[in-house]
């Protein structure tokens, strides 16, 4: 029997025996009225309006029976068979509403029956409607996912307008059962899900409250004065009083000091009568109520105003504040929050990683300090999660790293590792988890899942709160939180936008966004920027008052990021052209004021990163392995970076570089000016994650659920610098990007470090401080790059174009006579302009296939190059010459052919490795097998290239042979020398290249010269002696002067008499060095030159008197002795007494006595022939005597009668 329905004096029911009546008693005394016999169970209970009775039957068919007689006035059939049962109906404005186990709602005419409206729910209709105003609450339950155990199953809540049937809103519950709902003051309430007791709000369906309890809820809740009274399946009775106020958490938001605001406090009269309030500040100087009394008249509602007060919140910080609202001894509080910052919202500086993205407007951007600043790095530590594959995402504080993932199963962990080592601090498990989401507050880690957001303390990984949201738990939009201050935001599946506290857990607030799509929601300047499956919104982030919606060109795919008062969001459409690409992918640049789109660009692959700004540019990665650069105002692309793998996260941006992984397995940095690479690291399986920048480490985590530590290398040192990206010549207003290249002792490139650069003189290029140079004036000039601790230079020249690049030699080699033969040459452009080259030959043996050619920058045209077979004659070796002539310049290549009939049995010759100085020959041996005698001219192009004979005679069919021999004088140890034999005759001639290594010369080079050099009277002397040709000579510090093999140098000496060791040294080219002491004596010489006859002398090349002159007398040549004693500096002395004349000279004494024969010599007595004599006044002495006794050396021209003394003082 269904439940009975009293009305007036009488009681209404159905029953479901085998009659199947419905009867009216009497309420009094229980006597029969009438019944009605139905065609089928009636479970449900019937319904009164207006003297009808409506019953619904089991069958799908709704009765309308004559309250007072029974009679039925109309009947209709809403279903199909007999199992197509009717939940009771509800009655509204001359309406009826019912649902049936089709899952179709009905609105019908009371009157008629006939039918309104009708909506189709999901599953079988498990609930009586319940109907506030023009709102109808109602629930659906799945019978096909029916758990036999507990009786429940899938179930959803929908709110519906009862004038059309729209679906408003509805809510999920993954498992459990749904009870019909009681509505009050525009709170539904009804048991909702596994065992959970719900407050939802009528017009939107957002959870106001929920309370699980032990055991399922088995009945349907009532309402009678405030109260809400349900019973558990356990037998338990719950009663709750109806709220006086509308919230229980008022949030101010972020402010600044000294900022001004207001809120609003709605109280709620739930009595008939008039009513006054209570108003109190129960905690929280720093908030003031417009009043503490409020009257409210029955079922009014009313306002209090809560304002800030400035000077009591002048720290910067979280607040706290409550405020009680009473009504005798019913009271509700409402906790008050607010959080004052000064300046920058976010430490620019900070390296803490606690945000998607780092920052609440996911910037993904960090402090330099926070990158490593090496370009080599190392593994600091790894540490293995193994927890199969996942999704990921790294969170940081100052000593501990974060690792949230979701499996494959939608099984969800969050890892604690010590920062410093790797090493497991702690992990908590969470079900339902789609991806790795997480942020950081107030020592909480707040993890999400598909229905539930856990706060963890980051300390221990204990629980704190849990908050869950009416959604399904397979649903794939995962909760993705940002945190603030005291408070974390995030979307859900249910398709709502949520405030909450973070330290409690406790609802602030909610909005409904629509169908919900998983992204993080980014916060800037107190403002909220969230997405929906279409729609982009900005909503004030302490009320979640919507500010602006945006209607998007498609489905974003990423979480919105904020930078320079722009919001980027990226976005698919699905193709309708089953031809093209599955979908469309655009870049959207929106402004954050308006809403209103800036720019769209269209990109050809999936984008699954976020896009990130440094104001002047945008970068982004992308399925199809490139991460992009446009540029942010217009969205026009600067530059790509193919990594060659797919990249699914987010870079990071530090400075001049970008952080990545992508799919090959490697860690990625880049430089964001150029896109050109720094550095890669390996790992041991893909990067689908992204890196965070932590106090100069790098944190990565690849796809096996390994997490990598990386930071600086010490041991790798820069030690050479490079200038690279350009040539030697550069074209008059080029501009090419400039690479200072930093090499380890390893000549690895060390990315990165900073340069600058100059150039000189001034006027030919200029340079830029990012390396960009112009070549401005034709000229040359030197460029200069440099390091902190490195420099470098390059000489360049400026032209008027680069010529095109060729070979500078075609050979067709042998050639058969009749047979034509054709070879390619390929022509590169390597000017930044096009070329036009005008081609030439200026033989008729080969032709061009093209008179002309235009070649567009950077490219390469092939010229084909043939042999004309009528004009190549036999045993014919020629040599051509192909012009290329491009205007500006122009370029010979030589074209080479051999002829048959003619062979030489080299056609090169290497010496391999020779000593220096070391002669060696070779043999060519010359065949002619041709008809006629061919008589060659043979030549070389080096001078240490010898050959004979210099002609050669090669009869017909007879061989001769030119000896070639090579003379190593000149070579330099360690060298490699080539040079040419030439054989040139009326029909050809050869080139054959010579080639010979010198070895490194370890012999010193010989010094030839006397180990005593005597000079005279010298104030300089000159050096000379022999050594190796081509040796460097340096005598006693002086440079050599050395022709052929002899070398002479002058050197300053002592005044003589002197002596001097002076060193010489003869280095070789091989740097072999031969050093040798060499004595120099510098002898004073006093030398006297006498003729007979003659009445002058010479002393030293000066001319002085003789008198008399030296004369023969008695046949011997006599001189004075006073001239000659004078003429060697000697003192002289007469002595009347004994007639005698006394010499004296450096100690020497000599006595000679007038005309006798005996003289005295340093006390010995000598024989003096003829004697001293007395002529013209003068003593005359023999003048061998005289200068034999002063130690002079004679000589005698007995031809001229000239007499020579020379006198020599040794020093």
């Amino acid at each position: 029997m269904c439940s009975p329905v009293v009305v007036g004096s009488s009681v209404f029911f159905g029953t479901f025996d085998e009659n199947n009546f419905v009867y009216c008693l009497d309420a009094t005394s229980g006597a029969m009225k009438w019944k009605t016999k139905i065609g089928t169970v009636v479970y449900s209970s019937p319904i009164c309006s207006n003297g009808k009775l409506y019953v619904s039957a089991f069958d799908g068919t709704i009765y309308c029976l004559n309250q007072e007689t029974g009679a039925i006035i109309w009947k209709k059939i809403y279903g199909q068979s007999e199992n197509d049962f009717i939940e009771s109906s509800a009655h509204k404005d001359g309406k009826i509403y019912f649902g049936n186990s089709k899952g179709q709602l009905y609105c019908i005419d009371a009157n008629t029956g006939n039918e309104v409206w009708m909506t189709k729910l999901d599953h079988s209709i498990a609930s009586v409607p319940g109907i506030s105003g023009d709102m109808l609450v109602i629930g659906t339950m799945d019978p096909e996912q029916q758990n036999i155990r507990d009786g429940s199953s899938d179930c959803n809540i929908y709110g519906i307008d009862i004038a059309s049937g729209k679906i408003i809103w509805k809510k999920f519950a993954d498992i459990g059962s749904t009870t019909s709902s009681a509505i009050s003051n525009g709170i539904v309430y009804l048991t909702f899900g596994k065992g959970i007791a719900y407050a939802l709000d009528l017009k939107t369906g957002a959870t106001l409250w929920q309370e699980p309890q032990d055991s399922f809820l088995g009945s349907s809740f009532s309402i009678s004065n405030n109260m809400v009274i349900f019973g558990e399946a356990d037998g338990t009775l719950h009663c709750y009083t109806e709220s006086i106020i509308n919230q229980h958490l008022i949030d101010f938001g972020e402010i600044e000091s000294g900022q001004k605001l207001e809120r609003e406090i709605n109280v709620k009269n739930n009595q008939q009568s008039q009513q006054e309030f209570k108003i109190t500040i129960t905690n929280g100087d720093w908030i003031r109520i417009d009043k503490t009394k409020l009257s409210l008249n029955g079922r009014q509602d009313g306002k209090i105003k809560v304002s800030l007060v400035p000077e009591k919140m002048t720290q910067n910080g979280n607040y706290k504040g409550k405020i009680t609202v009473s009504l005798g001894s019913l009271e509700a509080s409402v906790e008050l929050m607010a959080c004052v910052l000064s300046g920058s919202e976010e430490d620019p500086i900070s390296c803490e990683w606690k945000n998607f993205g780092k920052t609440s407007t996911h910037s993904f951007t960090c402090d330099p300090k926070c990158a490593p600043t090496s370009n080599y790095l190392k593994k600091a530590w790894m540490t293995a999660l193994k927890s199969g594959e996942s999704n990921y995402s790294l969170l940081s504080d100052q000593s501990k790293i974060f690792v949230a993932l979701a499996n494959s199963n939608h099984y969800g962990k969050l890892f604690c590792l010590k920062r410093s080592n790797g090493d497991k601090l702690w992990y908590e498990s969470i079900e339902s988890t789609n991806e790795g989401a997480a942020s950081i507050e107030g020592g909480n880690v707040l993890f999400g899942s598909s229905y539930e957001l856990r706060s963890m303390s980051v300390e221990t990984g204990k629980q704190r709160w849990s908050f869950k949201v009416d959604a399904d738990k397979n649903s794939k939009a995962n909760i993705k939180p940002i945190s603030r201050p005291g408070r974390v935001f995030f979307t859900a599946s249910d398709g709502n936008l949520y405030g909450v506290a973070s330290e409690t857990g406790e609802k602030i607030w909610s909005v409904p966004l629509g169908e919900s799509v998983s992204a993080y929601p980014a916060y800037d300047k107190g403002k909220l920027y969230a997405v929906s499956a279409s729609k982009l919104y900005c909503v004030e982030s302490s009320t979640g008052l919507i500010i602006w919606e945006s209607s998007l060109s498609g489905k974003p795919t990423n979480s919105p990021s904020i930078n320079n008062g722009n919001i980027f969001v990226v976005t698919s459409i699905a193709s309708t052209n089953n031809t093209a690409a599955s979908e469309q992918t655009f870049v959207n640049c929106i402004d954050l004021i308006s809403g209103k789109n800036v720019w769209s660009t269209k990109i050809e692959k999936k984008i699954y990163s976020s896009i990130i700004s440094d104001n002047e540019f945008v970068y982004f990665g992308c399925s199809d392995g490139f991460m992009y650069c446009l540029d942010a105002k217009k969205g026009t692309r600067k530059w790509i970076f193919n990594s060659e793998g797919m990249i699914s996260a987010t870079p990071v941006l530090c400075g001049d570089r970008l952080f990545f992984g992508n799919t090959t397995s490697k860690v990625f940095c880049i430089d964001k000016n150029a896109g050109s690479l720094v550095w890669t690291v390996p790992t041991k399986a893909p990067i689908t994650s992204g890196v965070i920048l932590v106090n100069g480490d790098l944190y990565a985590i690849d796809d096996e659920g390994v997490v990598y530590c990386l930071n600086n290398d010490e041991n790798a040192v820069p030690t050479k610098l490079e200038i690279r990206n350009i040539g030697e010549k550069v074209e008059l207003e080029q501009t090419i990007q400039l690479d200072g290249a930093v090499l380890d002792a390893k000549d690895n490139q060390m990315r990165g470090y900073p340069v600058s650069w100059s150039s000189e003189p001034e006027g030919i290029v200029t340079i830029n401080d990012k390396g960009v140079l112009k070549a401005t004036s034709i000229g040359k000039c030197k460029i200069t790059c440099r390091t902190e601790k490195l420099e470098t230079s390059l000489d360049i020249e400026v032209v008027g174009r680069i010529p095109p690049e060729c070979l500078d030699e075609i050979d067709f080699g042998t050639v058969e006579p009749g047979i034509e033969k054709t070879l390619e040459l390929k022509v590169k452009n390597q000017s930044f302009t096009s070329i036009d080259i005008r081609i030439n030959e200026s033989d008729e043996w080969f032709e061009c296939s093209l008179p002309s050619v235009h070649i567009q920058k950077g490219e390469t045209y092939t010229l084909k190059i043939r042999t004309v077979p009528d004009k190549l004659p036999e045993g014919a070796w020629l040599t051509g010459k192909l012009n290329l002539d491009w205007g500006d310049d122009k370029k010979d290549v030589k074209v080479k052919v051999a002829g048959k009939g003619i062979s030489f049995s080299r056609t090169e010759i290497d010496f391999g490795d020779i000593q220096v100085s070391q002669i060696q020959s070779r043999t060519i041996i010359i065949s002619n097998n041709t008809k006629n005698d061919v008589q060659m001219a043979v030549s070389s192009s080096a001078n240490w290239i010898k050959y004979n004979p210099e002609s050669v005679v090669i009869k017909a069919g007879k061989d001769s042979s030119v000896t070639i021999t090579i003379e190593t004088w000149e070579f330099e140890g360690n060298k490699t020398y080539n040079g040419l034999i030439m054989f040139d005759w009326p029909l050809g001639n050869v080139e054959i290249p010579i080639k010979a290594n010198a070895l490194p010369d370890k012999t010193p080079p010989q010094i030839k010269i006397p180990d005593t050099i005597t000079i005279y009277n010298a104030t300089e002397a000159e050096i000379t002696g022999e050594t190796e040709k081509g040796c460097s000579v340096i005598v006693d510090g002086i440079q050599a002067k050395l022709t052929e093999t002899r070398f002479s140098a002058k050197i300053k000496v002592v005044q003589a008499p002197s002596k001097k060791t002076i060193i010489i040294e003869s280095t070789d080219k091989s740097g072999n060095k031969t050093v040798k002491e060499v004595l120099v004596v510098n002898i004073k010489r006093r030398k006297v030159v006498m003729t007979v006859g003659v009445a002058t002398m010479t002393v030293n090349g000066k001319s002085v008197a003789i008198n008399p002159p030296p004369t023969i007398i008695r046949g011997a040549t006599m001189v004075p002795v006073r001239a000659i004693a004078d003429a060697f500096d000697a003192t002289t002395e007469f002595n009347k007494e004994t007639n005698s004349v006394t010499i004296t000279l450096d100690g020497r004494k000599i006595i000679i006595f007038i005309g006798s024969q005996t003289a005295i010599v340093d006390g010995e007595t000598k024989l003096i022939k003829p004697p001293a004599i007395i002529f013209n006044g003068k003593t005359m002495v023999p003048f061998r005597f005289i200068a034999e006794a002063l130690g002079a050396q004679v000589e005698w021209d007995q031809k001229t009668k000239t007499i020579t003394l020379n006198m020599d003082k040794m020093p």
